[in-house]
Formats: structure tokens, sequence, C-alpha cells
């Protein structure tokens, strides 16, 4: 038979136990009230470093209630809004310790420097926005791991350098605009892995190279727009499969050969700008498939040949504009009585403006046909 001290020993390890098995969850949770506390006060004090919230930290405590600053339920900043605030200097570092931020808006200030390396970091980062500042350098090649970013906007900066081929895993973009920049170098391939893209505008560059080919793969685009740079070779025939493309402007480069006939595949197109290339060869009558287009641009070009009279089946064109090309011929009835803007100046044209026409010219139509 066992000792009564035995029994004794028993229930007090029991008590001991259960005291145990009772702290230890307490400890537990106290220690991730610190942590997360401690993490919070962490995010309020980055914002107070950066300098941009002074104002609102003399006026309340709580940082989630500072303008521009949204956070969740848990206290986190997830989102962080300084629009035309007149903010100058460089990007503060601090900006990047925010593990929850979805929406980061810095646009349209005087902001100066390059892209902080570190925001590669930023996981949860759904929108990035810093359009129409003053940032130079490259765009870091660390931004590709924001892959639940769905829009990006780095234009009217001065950025320099390449595109990074890692923009390519951000497949989640609807768009990216890194228009109005000083970027060199080619469009990498990779950007056609982009196919949730609807709008990408590269404008306003230094970029040089062809149009790569897989551009053709984005096939929810509404509008692709790669004028005034330094783009060379070829319109690829891919592009004929962006048939959800409402707005194709390639205008101001340097781009050959002949228009692709599959460019008359983008039924739902209302803008084409191809002016200002090196374009040759004949107009295609494949265009004339294009029955939504409003404006059609092949101006400046080294374009040849007769206009297809196929051209006249459009039923919504509000301009053509054909001017400083090689076209030679008489002008098709049915591209007269089509557009309301026709500009055919500085061609070899030949023959005179149907009789019948004169009256509409003079009351609904402009017309420019100076043969040189």
């Amino acid at each position: 038979m066992a000792s009564p001290l035995y029994f004794t020993t028993l229930v007090l390890s029991y008590v001991l136990i259960a005291v145990v098995v009772a702290i230890v969850p307490a400890l537990g949770t106290g220690s991730t009230r610190l942590t997360t506390t401690s993490s919070l006060e962490m995010e309020a004090e980055a914002l107070l470093h950066t300098g941009w919230w002074r104002w609102d930290a003399n006026h309340s405590l709580k940082h989630c209630e500072w303008q521009g600053i949204s956070c969740n339920e848990a206290g986190r900043v997830t989102r962080i809004d300084r629009t035309w605030f007149t903010l100058n200097g460089s990007i503060p570092p601090q900006i990047g310790a925010f593990s929850s931020l979805k929406y980061l808006i810095l646009s349209l200030n005087s902001l100066t420097g390059s892209i902080p390396l570190g925001w590669g970091n930023l996981n949860s980062l759904k929108l990035l926005d810093l359009s129409h500042n003053q940032l130079t350098g490259p765009i870091p090649s660390t931004l590709g791991n924001l892959t639940n970013l769905k829009l990006l906007d780095l234009s009217g900066n001065q950025i320099t350098g390449p595109i990074p081929s890692t923009l390519g895993n951000l497949t989640n973009l609807k768009l990216l605009d890194l228009s109005g920049n000083q970027i060199t170098s080619p469009i990498p391939s990779t950007l056609g892995s982009l196919t949730n893209l609807n709008l990408l505008d590269l404008s306003d560059n230094q970029i040089t190279g062809h149009v790569p080919s897989t551009l053709g793969n984005l096939t929810n685009l509404n509008l692709l727009n790669l004028s005034r740079n330094q783009i060379t070779g070829p319109t690829p025939s891919t592009l004929g499969k962006l048939t959800n493309l409402k707005d194709l402007d390639l205008s101001f480069n340097q781009i050959t050969r002949a228009i692709p006939r599959e460019i008359g595949n983008l039924k739902n197109l209302s803008d084409l700008n191809l002016s200002k290339n090196k374009l040759n060869g004949l107009v295609p009558s494949s265009l004339a498939n294009l029955s939504r287009l409003s404006y059609l641009f092949l101006d400046s070009n080294h374009l040849e040949g007769p206009l297809p009279s196929q051209i006249g089946n459009c039923s919504v064109l509000e301009g053509l504009y054909l001017s400083n090309n090689h076209i030679h011929g008489s002008i098709p009835f049915e591209v007269l009585t089509c557009p309301y803007i026709l500009d055919i100046s500085h061609n070899f044209i030949e023959g005179e403006i149907p009789q019948q026409l004169i009256t509409i010219f003079t009351s609904t139509f402009w017309i420019l046909a100076t043969t040189i």
C-alpha cells in the first residue's frame, strides 16, 4: 500500500502540471501581443521618421488616423497615399518596413533619387504609383519580386537604364506605365508573360531594338503605346492577335518594312497610329476590316502604290492621314466618301475630285490634297 507521502507528491505533481498548462498559453499570448504591439510601434515610428506626418502626429497619437494612411483590423499599415503633397528629397528607406502594405501612392511630387532596392520585400503590394516625380537611376530588378502587383506606374520621371527582365514575373499586372522617362535598351521579351495586362505604355523613352513578337501574347491589352522611341525593325505580325486592342500607337520610331496585313484582325481598334516611321510597301486592304476605327495615322512614311478602295468601307472613320508618303494614282471614290478629315498632301496623287463630291467637301469635310 502506497504511503500518504506518495499520494501527496502525486497530487502536487498534477497541480503543478495544471498550473504550467494554464500559464504557457497565457505567456504565449502575452508574447504575441508584445510582438504585435512592438511591430505597430515600429510602423508608427517609421512613419514619423519620414517627416511627412509631423502635423498629424501632433494632433493624433494613432498613426492609422493620419492623413493618407489606412490600416487593417490589426492596426498594420496597408495604404500610404501622399499624392500631390509637395514632397521633395529622396524616398525615405522606412517606407520599405511595412510588410502589410498593399497600396503605395506617391505621385505628383518632387521626389528625387532612386527607387529603393529594399522595396522588393513589399510582397503584399498591389499598387505602386510613383508617377510624375523627379526620380533617377534604374528600375530595381527586385521589383520583379512583387508578384501581387496589379498596377505599376513609374511614368513622368527621369529613370534610366533598361527595363528589367524580372518585370515579366509580375503576371498579375493589369497596368504597366513607364512612359516619359529615359529608359534605354530593347523591350525585354519577358513582358510577353504579362497576359493580364490591359495597358502597356512605354512611350517617350529611348528604347531601341525591335518590338518583341511575344507582345502578341498580351491578348487582354486595350492600349499599347510604344511611340516616341528609337525602335527599329518590322512590326511583328503577332500583334494581330491583340483583338481586344482599342489603341495602338507605334508612331515616331524607325520601324521599317510593310504594315502586316494581320493588323486588320484588330476589329476593336479605334485609333491606329503608325506615323513618322520608315514603313514601306502598300497600304494593306485588310485595314478595311477595322470597322470601329475612328482615326488612322499613316503619314510621314515611305508607303507607295495606289490606295486600296476597300479602305472606303469604314463606317465611323473621322480622320485618315496619309500625307508625306509615295502614294500615287487617283483617289478611290470610296475613300473620298468616308472620312471627315482626309489628308493626302505631299504624295503623287493624280486626277480630280469628282464633281458630285464638291458640295460635300465644302460643307462636311476637310481635304488636303497637295501633290508634289
